[in-house]
């Protein structure tokens, strides 16, 4: 079974390679709307985590995900430490790898030191370690906590704009306009968000939009993965789809910025997105902006799978699993595939990465 859906994939990659070049040559397109990411998988280790050697020598990865808390970056405003994200560049480059950028969260001292507007709100995501606690976090349209990300983006641009060993940088999108909550703890109990923050997406994307505008401008040759992300209690708030704020971001970057502007997501699995997709969805996005878009695992493929696999794919093996959740990529014309390292160092799946390895490098011509 998994060898006939490694045909499958073969299959599908080779349908979209034909969609998209037209022919079966691998002459690169010189056109200047072409998007200039880097294809391929990507080694995905946990944050501030250096990444093992064995990522970098695996002939099977275009490159890795070097994901890093903000915190550890700037440990006091305008204080950085840049060691561990410049070692694993110094790896990537002497192995001939790429790196994808990702800073993570945001310094406590945004709000503690510098005063950020912040709200209180209940995990209720049953996978995180903090399921059910009362945690914090900032206003991502407050005007402190904006000038720390323009001020964090002009650093990184100091630091990492002119080196080609690093493909995508990851932001924006993340820091402004993910996990916004339904509701939030207040003194007298549980209120809804939107109402008591003067949420708006138009003033949103606004600010978005500025910060976008600050990135293209530092980082002249660099593409960046944008978040797309559905606000949930956006219908309530303004009569709109859930998806208005992505789509209107989206339309804005990939209007003005077509060869660096990617669309992202981080929870591809087998089961998700289905072939049939909503207008009102964010997948909806991806869909629609094919061979610019990558995405994140949901999970790995080692829990039996099961994270991976809520729809009941038969047989429920690691193998048949990642190769659907790829496949469900591959639909959507996705260049760029997050593969948390557990999948990437399972002996196991080494078949399967040396097949997505090598569509996708055919495809993307890298």
């Amino acid at each position: 079974m998994a060898s006939q859906l490694s045909k499958l994939l073969f299959i599908t990659c080779i349908f979209f390679a034909c969609k998209k070049t037209g022919q079966g040559n691998n002459t690169p397109s010189t056109s200047p709307n072409e998007f200039q990411g880097r294809g391929g998988i990507y080694y995905l280790g946990s944050a501030d985590i250096p990444i093992s050697n064995t990522a970098y020598t695996n002939p099977n990865l275009a490159g890795v995900v070097v994901r890093f808390k903000w915190e550890t970056l700037e440990t006091a405003p305008g204080v950085f430490n840049w060691n561990y994200i410049d070692n694993e560049i110094t790896k990537a480059r002497t192995n001939h790898k790429k790196v994808s950028l990702q800073p993570l969260g945001y310094p406590a001292w945004v709000v503690s030191s510098l005063g950020a507007a912040s709200y209180s709100y209940i995990d209720r995501n049953s996978f995180h370690t903090t399921y059910l606690d009362t945690l914090q976090d900032v206003i991502t349209w407050n005007d402190i906590y904006l000038n720390r990300v323009n001020n964090l983006i002009n650093k990184l641009a100091d630091k990492y704009a002119a080196d080609t060993t690093i493909t995508y940088v990851n932001a924006i999108a993340s820091h402004i306009s993910r996990g916004l909550p339904d509701s939030v703890v207040t003194a007298t109990g549980n209120k809804a968000f939107y109402t008591l923050y003067n949420y708006n997406a138009d003033t949103l994307i606004a600010k978005m939009k500025t910060l976008l505008d600050l990135y293209m401008l530092r980082f002249a040759n660099t593409p960046i993965w944008n978040s797309i992300d559905y606000v949930s209690f956006e219908t309530k708030a303004s009569g709109r789809p859930i998806n208005y704020l992505a789509s209107q971001y989206a339309a804005y970057g990939m209007g003005n910025y077509p060869n660096r502007f990617g669309c992202w997501r981080e929870d591809l699995s087998a089961c998700n997105p289905q072939p049939s997709i909503s207008t009102t969805n964010q997948w909806f996005i991806l869909q629609n902006n094919p061979t610019r878009t990558g995405a994140q695992m949901l999970w790995s493929v080692q829990d039996g799978p099961s994270r991976m696999n809520k729809c009941g794919i038969l047989p429920n093996t690691k193998a048949v699993v990642l190769d659907s959740s790829i496949n469900n990529g591959l639909r959507l014309g996705m260049r760029y595939f997050e593969v948390y390292g557990a999948d990437v160092d399972d002996v196991s799946l080494s078949s399967n990465m040396s097949n997505y390895h090598s569509l996708l490098k055919v495809k993307y011509l890298y």
